[in-house]
């Protein structure tokens, strides 16, 4: 009887290392049937502030709104967008910076793959250790920087620091298969830019104004 229970015992271990072999077999060729996203992949340009907007708003009868200062004093206030630059969409390199880049499934919009790294000089290099494996296939990708981050709960981009940085964020669809392909984001600003122009009928010349 003991002898019995030896063998089984032997022919179960073996039966399992069997099923592990083959469970790490079939993980295996899954992976390698993967692509790996590398830096090489991605392209990024910036969109320039008024893209897109100079033209549609400077249209626009201007309507100036009187503001009481105090003391007698009132300052009338209008805002312009600044003229057209006569620059293309998308022409900027983007700026340096650390940033986020997620893939997600176009249909379901379910988070599929997650790579974060640095952009310097317009590469991007993934941050060590990371990499981005894919199924071949169509993706929606959004890449934004460090100012913005991902509530994977709520599956939505939340920006964390409005004042000492300027987020931008790129969405674009892209078929992943084989190496030749390339997925390039236009990033976007998120957040305005104010010039701003004082001029007074009582100042002299001489009189220092601060603007912010």
């Amino acid at each position: 009887m003991k002898k019995i229970n030896r063998l089984t015992l032997v022919l179960t271990l073996m039966a399992a290392g069997l099923f592990a072999g083959c469970a790490s077999d079939e993980e295996a060729t899954r992976e390698n049937q993967k692509i790996t996203l590398d830096g090489s992949h991605f392209k990024f340009t910036e969109v320039a502030y008024q893209a897109d907007q100079a033209v549609t708003r400077a249209a626009a009868s201007v309507k100036p709104t009187t503001v009481d200062l105090g003391d007698g004093l009132e300052a009338e206030v209008s805002v312009t967008p600044d003229a057209p630059t006569g620059k293309t969409r998308a022409v900027d390199p983007i700026s340096d910076g650390k940033y986020t880049i997620l893939a997600f499934d176009p249909t379901t919009h379910d988070l599929q793959g997650k790579l974060e790294g640095s952009v310097t000089g317009g590469v991007f290099t993934p941050d060590a250790g990371q990499k981005l494996l894919l199924d071949p296939g169509t993706y929606d990708f959004t890449c934004f920087s460090e100012p913005v981050v991902y509530d994977e709960p709520n599956n939505r981009l939340v920006v964390d620091n409005w004042l000492t940085k300027s987020p931008t964020i790129g969405h674009v669809q892209a078929t992943i298969t084989g190496d030749d392909y390339e997925v390039v984001f236009n990033m976007e600003h998120k957040s305005a830019r104010v010039r701003l122009n004082i001029t007074s009928d009582i100042l002299s010349e001489n009189t220092p104004i601060d603007a912010y």
